[in-house]
C-alpha cells in the first residue's frame, strides 16, 4: 500500500479551516485536480467528484466521514485502486492561534502522477485562501 503525508501549519482559527475544507463544494477551489465536488443527493455521506488528473478525465461517487467534534474527515473512492484518505485540523496547544492541517492519503496500488506535489499543492491553496489579501475591485 502506498501511504503519502504531509502537514501544514498557519494562523488561522481550526473551526474556520475545518469548515472550509469538508464543504464538498470548496474542494475545486483547493484540490488540484477536481472541477466540481457535491454531496450525492439523499445521502449525506456520500459525495461526487468530478475532475482531471495526469489527462485523464474522472466522474467518482465517494465515502464522506465528517467528526466535528474531533475536527476531522474521512474519505474514499470506490474503485480499483482502493484510495482513501484523511484530515484533521487541530490548534497547536503551545501557540495562541496555530493550527495544524495533516492530510494522509492510502492507495492499494501505487498511483501515476506527482502525489505528493498535488498534496502540498492542496495544502498551499488552503492557506493561501485564509491567508492572502482579497482583491479589491475597482
Amino acid at each position: 500500500m502506498a501511504t503519502y503525508q504531509h502537514t501544514l501549519t498557519m494562523p488561522v482559527d481550526p473551526v474556520h479551516v475545518y469548515d472550509y475544507v469538508t464543504e464538498p463544494r470548496n474542494w475545486a477551489q483547493f484540490l488540484p485536480t477536481v472541477q466540481n465536488a457535491d454531496t450525492v443527493r439523499g445521502e449525506h455521506e456520500r459525495v461526487r467528484i468530478r475532475g482531471v488528473s495526469h489527462g485523464h478525465s474522472y466522474d467518482t461517487e465517494g465515502y464522506l466521514r465528517l467528526d466535528r467534534h474531533r475536527l476531522s474527515m474521512q474519505w474514499g473512492a470506490d474503485g480499483e485502486q482502493g484510495y482513501h484518505g484523511s484530515l484533521v485540523v487541530r490548534l497547536i496547544e503551545s501557540s495562541e492561534l496555530e493550527t495544524e492541517i495533516s492530510l494522509e492519503l492510502r492507495f492499494s496500488q501505487e498511483p501515476a502522477g506527482d502525489t505528493e506535489r498535488e498534496m502540498e499543492q492542496a495544502l498551499e491553496n488552503i492557506r493561501d485562501h485564509f491567508l492572502r489579501p482579497q482583491r479589491r475591485r475597482s
